[in-house]
């Protein structure tokens, strides 16, 4: 454990060092309390659920998804992971330090956000739980991106087009969600993230927050769960420990 939270700090402070990183973890979620506090702000508290689903996919796929991607890849490419596999630290403790970092990250980012945006009038959320649960999930989610997207790439700047299909199935999978077609909203709901942002939606407007859910009930659930289970597999079957 000691060791995990000494590699977890290092890598906080290697994450915020790089320019393009710390641009991302610092001003993303400036930016949107920039926006927040100027745009008109909605009247009830479904749009403001509906909002933070949308600021929710930005903090993932911007800070989180890309960010971890460019920092599993460093990592193995640098042979850091290698020479760290030489040491006393097991192999959990070591994955626990290299993500422990980005998911606080996305937290303080989250909830940094939230909490500025009922400092101005934002309600608060009707289900806690249910908003506090896609978040976390959603960060999950991010990370297995980015650790299957790692795992498919070569170097650092092979990630700029690896990268492109996770980023274009949740994009689009949000823009499916609002399809009148029922069939269009169950394949959006299935692409990754989005059924974490409409959790978070959902748990803070309630039921007309975000994305109207299809008729088949565990669309939601079943997204969730095949997102996981499809990344979770690239990963351990792809990912190595040493260069490509």
């Amino acid at each position: 454990m000691r060791a995990a939270v000494l590699l977890g700090l290092t890598e906080l402070k290697l994450l915020l060092r790089k320019k393009i990183n710390a641009a991302s973890v610092l001003g993303v979620p400036v930016a949107m309390c920039v926006v927040a506090y100027s745009n008109d702000r909605p009247d009830n508290a479904a749009d403001w659920g509906s909002m933070f689903a949308n600021s929710f996919m930005i903090v993932l796929l911007v800070s989180t998804f890309l960010v971890s991607t460019t920092v599993f890849t460093a990592r193995r490419q640098s042979l850091v992971l290698k020479r760290m596999r030489t040491a006393e630290i097991t192999d959990a403790a070591l994955i626990a330090g290299m993500v422990t970092p980005l998911i606080v990250v996305t937290l303080a980012q989250m909830l940094g956000y939230l909490a500025f945006c009922v400092a101005i009038g934002a309600p608060l959320p009707e289900n806690p739980l249910l908003a506090l649960g896609g978040i976390l999930l959603g960060a999950a989610i991010a990370l297995l991106a980015g650790a299957a997207t790692a795992s498919l790439s070569s170097s650092v700047e092979v990630t700029q087009i690896t990268a492109m299909p996770v980023l274009v199935a949740a994009l689009g999978g949000m823009i499916a969600g609002f399809s009148d077609s029922d069939l269009v909203r169950t394949i959006g709901m299935l692409m990754p993230l989005n059924g974490p942002t409409t959790m978070l939606a959902k748990g803070w407007g309630g039921g007309g927050a975000g994305i109207q859910l299809p008729e088949i009930a565990l669309v939601l659930p079943a997204g969730i769960a095949l997102s996981m289970v499809v990344l979770g597999v690239i990963t351990i079957r792809f990912y190595k420990w040493e260069p490509r």
